[in-house]
């Protein structure tokens, strides 16, 4: 557990989309395991779900933490937007066309 948790902070400080790929062997696990009922089922994934939320929440403290106390300088594109509007327009501009960018 504890180094899982360490991974997943680790992953949230150097790139937080990375963070997700949690998610692929979570969804796999989840498949796998239509024996729990749907109570149990839901207390496994809230737990993972919240330690997902955890460890990513960790990674962005010691994030804030580092560029305040001067450790690591922040960079423009890693600054958090004030706005929901300006989140939705960086969304617009920069992550959607990356992301649906075909390569050739």
């Amino acid at each position: 557990m504890v180094l899982a948790l360490g991974l997943m902070v680790v992953s949230a400080l150097i790139y937080q989309p990375s963070a997700l790929f949690y998610v692929v062997p979570l969804a796999a696990a989840l498949i796998v395991q239509r024996h729990r009922s749907l109570a149990q089922t839901a207390r496994w994934l809230g737990t993972h779900l919240g330690f997902v939320v955890g460890s990513l929440g960790l990674g962005l403290l010691c994030d804030d933490r580092s560029v305040r106390v001067g450790r690591i300088r922040e960079i423009r594109a890693g600054r958090l937007r004030a706005s929901w509007s300006e989140k939705v327009a960086w969304f617009l501009q920069e992550t959607l066309p990356n992301g649906s960018a075909c390569s050739s």
